[in-house]
């Protein structure tokens, strides 16, 4: 029979729950900034180590500027929010997802809630020529939650979940506020556009520039 003295038990049991505690607590992006207006890289940085260990990240400032298609999403994620924190662009000649997935892999499990997100903040409106870009894009996802989230100047298509390999998806509580493109003239928009697999959508509210247009789900 193999005996343990005290001591060893003891590092061993801290040990434990040091892991334990590192896997349950947040990381916030604030922890990788190194400075200046644009949390792109630090928010990336989050993404990454939490995707690693199954964790979350929280954002708990009032607003985030990132550069639009340079934040990818990974697989055993949660990114949150208790206080409303608005992830946002505002570079007129950068129109891309907010946030996007690598589309040589499939990702899974990945829960957005709380989040505000804003395609075009501090510009009032869309500029962008091409209206077929999107906040939110991911053509092979299953298991994603979008919760309680809130998307300010949406052009065109908002939230994307597309493609045959996307399945298990729940769209729940969230406002879409949709804004006319100046290039375009009119509104051309899919707020939540989903082709394939079995999804749950309820209660998601959509707004045409301040008035309340449809209810979807």
């Amino acid at each position: 029979m193999v005996k343990f003295n005290n001591n060893f038990l003891l590092i061993l049991l801290s040990l434990i729950l040091f892991t334990f505690e590192a896997n349950c607590k947040s990381i916030r992006p604030e922890q990788y900034h190194a400075g200046g207006d644009d949390y792109t890289m630090a928010i990336q940085k989050c993404i990454d180590i939490a995707s690693q260990s199954g964790g979350a990240v929280e954002f708990t400032a009032d607003r985030y500027r990132v550069t639009g298609g340079k934040l990818k999403l990974k697989s055993n994620v949660t990114l949150y929010s208790r206080v409303g924190s608005c992830i946002y662009t505002s570079d007129k000649n950068n129109y891309k997802s907010i946030l996007y997935q690598d589309m040589d892999s499939v990702i899974e499990n990945i829960t957005i809630k709380g989040l505000c997100f804003d395609q075009s903040m501090e510009l009032n409106s869309p500029y962008y020529d091409h209206i077929n870009y999107y906040i939110l894009l991911l053509y092979r996802a299953k298991n994603i939650t979008v919760e309680d989230c809130t998307f300010h100047h949406v052009g065109t298509n908002c939230i994307v979940v597309n493609g045959p390999e996307c399945f298990g998806s729940k769209i729940v509580s969230n406002e879409i506020k949709f804004t006319r493109i100046p290039s375009a003239g009119h509104y051309d928009v899919s707020s939540i556009y989903i082709t394939d697999g079995e999804h749950y959508i309820a209660d998601n509210y959509i707004y045409n520039d301040g008035q309340e247009i449809n209810r979807q789900g």
